[in-house]
């Protein structure tokens, strides 16, 4: 069984064991350590303790627990912007190849982001994801009354989301709704529903704004294939993984010794715009995440050679 040692000294003196712990241990909930506590795999100078024990003045914890306790190893992203804060709350641009939680070890993830950019001071709850390719807008809750709060409001479709997806083709009609049932485990099927609207025309291509009213996996990219205009860019449902120039630019020469770099490599998908009630204090705002750099070139691009990009 394996066995970590805590040393402390007296800043931790007259706290509670769960509070050394979760100043040591950020990923994991307060309900989850103090289970651990309660379980017998928390020792205090080689006695067993309990997670209201106070703490001496110094001491040695032991962590005797085969699960996978480490000292949390923070990174800073290249760009974590934040919208808006507040004592409840956190609103901010989610940069792509961000996860919205922790997964795979050594992957970039929001919550540990969050955690370092406010150097472990808030303990960010996560009340709705992005896929990890996707940018834009997201709220994180920073105490559990407005996680409950939102997490209900997002159940309860009271949020109001939009989103900018960049798709191939022009739909017709070009304002319209995709109400198609969705996939939700063991072939069962829920409702769902995005409304769109064609706000810019590139001769094969097109940018729309996009409504969810409903909040199911993949809805957007799954119902924007559905009609015959996936995302430019959506190696799951679309046609490919990355846009280059060279599909717009007509004559355009790639040299043979250096393969081209592709305008945009991953989802052509942003989360535009979010509209909540604050949890506490009950008032409607609203946020908005500008295309970040790669789709901002992406759309110049598609501007300045959508005669190029038209069938002959």
């Amino acid at each position: 069984m394996a066995m970590e040692k805590i040393e402390f000294q007296r800043e931790f003196e007259g706290q509670k064991v769960v509070d050394l712990l979760s100043s040591r241990f950020p990923l994991y909930s307060v309900h989850t350590l103090r289970q651990f506590i309660q379980g017998g795999a928390v020792w205090l100078d080689n006695k067993r303790c309990y997670p209201p024990d106070p703490l001496p003045p110094k001491g040695v914890l032991e962590i005797r627990t085969s699960l996978p306790f480490q000292d949390y190893q923070p990174y800073q992203l290249p760009s974590l912007e934040i919208l808006f804060e507040d004592s409840e709350i956190i609103v901010l641009s989610k940069p792509a190849g961000v996860s919205s939680v922790p997964g795979r070890s050594g992957e970039a993830n929001l919550v540990e982001a969050l955690l370092y950019h406010f150097q472990g001071k808030i303990r960010p709850y996560i009340v709705h994801r992005l896929d990890k390719e996707t940018s834009g807008v997201m709220v994180v809750a920073k105490s559990q009354l407005a996680s409950r709060i939102l997490s209900q409001a997002f159940y309860e479709r009271k949020i109001e989301k939009e989103y900018r997806g960049f798709v191939q083709g022009i739909p017709f009609p070009e304002k319209g709704v995709i109400h198609k049932p969705l996939s939700h485990g063991k072939g069962r099927k829920k409702e769902g529903i995005t409304e769109y609207e064609v706000l810019e025309k590139y001769g094969l291509y097109s940018l729309l704004a996009l409504w969810p009213r409903t909040g199911r996996m993949h809805q957007i990219r799954i119902h924007l294939a559905s009609i015959g205009h996936p995302l430019l860019v959506d190696a799951i449902y679309g046609t490919r993984k990355a846009f280059y120039l060279s599909e717009l630019k007509r004559n355009f020469k790639v040299k043979k010794e250096t393969p081209e770099t592709p305008l945009l490599s991953r989802l052509s998908l942003h989360s535009y715009r979010l509209v909540i009630h604050h949890p506490l204090k009950g008032e409607k705002l609203s946020f908005t995440a500008p295309l970040p750099k790669d789709l901002e070139t992406l759309q110049k691009k598609l501007l300045k050679y959508q005669d190029s990009s038209r069938k002959d």
